[in-house]
């Protein structure tokens, strides 16, 4: 299952899709960490060209719809445990033994990308996080056991592919790249970021209950961030979150003069024309926000809690036609020299005003 396939890039596979769909999803909508390692196990299984029976594939297929109809997932089904001969006791022993074998360390510097959900940050992410030069969180990541999966076979770290390979995955929307088990994607982990610190409820897939930023498990995002520096091999770590615009005293909190942040702004009404496309919605003190109420709440934060002397405000339009110099800009702010590959191609296709810059439609 090469996620360098050019057809699996573009068109992934339905059940491998759904897989991953429910292993990523999962980590956000359930704290039972069975379901956490029955998702990986077959999702493993699915790489290594296993076959898997009709009850499983059943199995991820409700699995997904209950993550997007009521935001819970159902009870697993021991049928599907006893077909595959999954022992899940000794599954999650596995992963437990691998927790906090390494000691606990700072970051040199933690660059924050915030902004509006729809504006950008997971582009602008992956333009900073394909070079190598930062260590941060991914799709295979999850707060149970946060670098567990990044150490399995079949699983291909996008920042370590070749240029071209890179270039390549980064055409496609990242919704599509999400969808393919063997390929590691920089990801918003917010099953860790709002376990860590919570500014939302989740009632269902793409449906949020803001509401005042709170404490919840305060050491598990430096716990976290700590194990993907060991992974990483790096000191610095990059992380992009809509949400962790509403975090800013938290991070400040946590961090303080280590932090930087990456403010990208979009045009509110595409911003708002995007999320009313991808059907995101928010609710706050019990009342519906409309999508340009939304883009309001997001910017208004930042501009009030950014601290101005760790910030670099940079444009959604900036990003999307002069890519090459806007990683540049933020290079030399941050002061690194440039990036050893160009991003500039990636600029050729975007004629579509409304065009995120990752192959599709924003």
């Amino acid at each position: 299952m090469s996620p360098l396939n050019k057809k699996n890039i573009r068109n992934p596979d339905p059940l491998g899709a759904g897989l991953a769909f429910y292993r990523i999803y999962g980590y956000r909508f359930t704290d039972d960490p069975t379901h956490f390692a029955l998702a990986e196990v077959l999702e493993e299984r699915y790489l290594a060209d296993l076959e898997l029976d009709a009850r499983a594939v059943s199995h991820v297929r409700a699995c997904v719809a209950a993550i997007k109809e009521r935001g819970t997932l159902p009870a697993i089904d021991e049928i599907v445990i006893r077909n595959v001969r999954i022992d899940l006791d000794a599954e999650l022993d596995a992963r437990c033994r691998t927790l906090r074998q390494q000691p606990m360390i700072l970051p040199r510097t933690v660059i924050a990308i915030v902004g509006a959900p729809r504006s950008g940050t997971t582009h602008l992410f992956n333009l900073l996080a394909k070079d190598g030069r930062f260590a941060y969180f991914t799709t295979a990541s999850c707060w149970k056991w946060p670098t567990y999966n990044l150490e399995r076979p079949g699983r291909r770290l996008f920042s370590r592919l070749s240029p071209r390979d890179v270039e390549a995955v980064l055409s496609v929307d990242n919704a599509t790249t999400r969808s393919i088990p063997a390929l590691v994607m920089p990801w918003e982990a917010e099953d860790t970021n709002n376990r860590s610190h919570p500014v939302y409820s989740h009632p269902r897939w793409r449906v949020y209950d803001l509401h005042e930023p709170r404490p919840g498990d305060v050491n598990l995002l430096p716990q976290t961030v700590s194990d993907h520096l060991h992974f990483f091999g790096l000191r610095d770590f990059l992380t992009k979150s809509p949400y962790n615009t509403l975090r800013i005293r938290h991070l400040e909190q946590l961090w303080g003069d280590r932090m930087r942040y990456l403010h990208i702004v979009r045009d509110q009404a595409a911003t708002a024309d995007s999320l009313r496309r991808h059907s995101i919605a928010f609710r706050r003190a019990g009342r519906h926000l409309s999508e340009e109420d939304a883009w309001s709440l997001f910017i208004d934060t930042a501009r009030r809690e950014l601290p101005p002397d760790r910030s670099l405000h940079l444009s959604f339009s900036d990003l999307m036609i002069k890519p090459q110099q806007t990683i540049d800009t933020v290079s030399s702010w941050l002061g690194l020299p440039p990036p050893e590959t160009g991003t500039d191609r990636m600029a050729g296709a975007l004629q579509d005003p409304r065009d995120t810059g990752k192959g599709y439609t924003a």
